[in-house]
């Protein structure tokens, strides 16, 4: 009997927590220069910032990141074309489609020898960035492109675990 009791408490604990829970997409960054050479920076700020959330996101209580291949198979799937200048209104269906709460969307351009990125913490249902997370203009080098990637986190994340 306690340990059915048990299993009960378990299975009802995790319908709340999965209730409560956030899903969050990171999307690949959006390349604002169309310069092919910045699609790598775009798609490893992604897979960086979705790491660096996990990590931060101890025991998956507070919400869940949605997977970065479940992203880029329901982008092929819907034959989203980043190129398309409809591609950013597009991406709201994907999302849709993937169940989410809310999205990281960010840009990146390359201004001189640095690059500005940009990050947005967006409610999909909505479909806009929520002004308190956000971080604009950032400036770094190529090189240095992993730097951005702490700052972005420690302002998106009280945003990513709050119920909007």
């Amino acid at each position: 009997m306690r340990s059915f009791i048990s299993i009960f408490a378990l299975i009802i604990f995790s319908f709340i927590t999965a209730s409560s829970q956030q899903r969050v997409a990171v999307l690949p960054f959006y390349n604002m220069d169309g310069k092919e050479e910045l699609n790598t920076f775009c798609y490893q700020l992604q897979d960086s910032l979705s790491k660096e959330l996990i990590i931060n996101n101890t025991g998956e209580t507070k919400f869940y990141v949605v997977p970065n291949d479940s992203i880029e198979l329901v982008l092929a799937e819907m034959n989203f074309d980043p190129n398309s200048p409809s591609y950013k209104d597009d991406l709201w269906k994907a999302l849709e489609k993937l169940k989410c709460n809310k999205a990281v969307i960010g840009e990146l351009q390359q201004q001189g020898s640095k690059l500005v990125v940009n990050a947005s913490l967006c409610i999909v249902e909505m479909r806009l960035p929520i002004p308190q997370y956000q971080l604009r203009n950032l400036f770094v080098k190529p090189e240095e492109i992993y730097r951005v990637i702490p700052p972005i986190c420690k302002k998106l994340l009280p945003g990513v675990a709050t119920v909007q």
